[in-house]
């Protein structure tokens, strides 16, 4: 089926239409050339196609720039989870400042763990102390995937006003078994050999033998790292 779309542009066509990727990847490297925002809603659209297309869609939207952020914005509200994160992923890399209280309510809202992760990495991208502190308040989050989150994304940030790996470590010994993998991915991130000898003395003290294990499994990625 067809895919409508109001411009009447053999490069539009080809990026909703063409039956191969190729094509319609093809289709998107060439509207990137034009800059123009009357191709906005056509590679918003493309967002929601296979990923190799959907990156270059991106990349024009993306090189389109400011003239773009309020359809991108109206188009937040799709259904389409691919869409929303790659449109999360383009706000960030534009650092447009009006956008940051609807990533906000992403945060808050959507049900998503890809939209969320996306707005956190967006977020990192916007400078100042305005970013820091959305990231900050997500520290209060009843939302484990939100903290771990946060506190790599602060950690890379250089923030030192609060101890990140215990606020993880903590996080770590109370969340759920099915919450503890994306903790556990915050630690090795954010690790170094000092933190190696906290989560031996934790090993050590628990009865838990998932958690030894969990512990065992992070010591090892962060020696690797390291």
């Amino acid at each position: 089926m067809l895919i409508q779309n109001d411009i009447n542009d053999d490069l539009v066509f080809n990026l909703l239409n063409n039956p191969s990727i190729e094509g319609r990847r093809n289709a998107a490297i060439e509207l990137a050339k034009k800059k123009d925002p009357k191709y906005t809603d056509a590679l918003i659209k493309a967002l929601g196609d296979h990923e190799d297309v959907a990156i270059f869609a991106m990349l024009a939207l993306v090189q389109i720039g400011n003239p773009a952020i309020n359809k991108l914005r109206e188009a937040l509200n799709t259904d389409n989870e691919q869409i929303r994160c790659y449109i999360v992923e383009i706000l960030g890399e534009l650092k447009a400042e009006e956008v940051i209280e609807d990533l906000i309510n992403l945060l808050k809202n959507d049900k998503s763990k890809c939209v969320k992760s996306s707005v956190i990495e967006a977020i990192k991208k916007f400078n100042g102390e305005k970013s820091i502190q959305i990231l900050k308040n997500l520290l209060n989050s009843n939302d484990n995937s939100l903290i771990a989150s946060a506190c790599v994304a602060l950690h890379n940030a250089n923030y030192n006003e609060q101890n990140l790996m215990n606020i993880l470590l903590q996080k770590l010994l109370e969340s759920l078994d099915d919450e503890k993998t994306i903790i556990s991915w915050a630690i090795v991130e954010i690790g170094s050999k000092p933190d190696i000898t906290k989560l031996e003395e934790i090993s050590n003290k628990t009865k838990d033998q998932n958690l030894k294990k969990i512990i065992l499994e992070i010591v090892r990625e962060i020696n690797s790292r390291i």
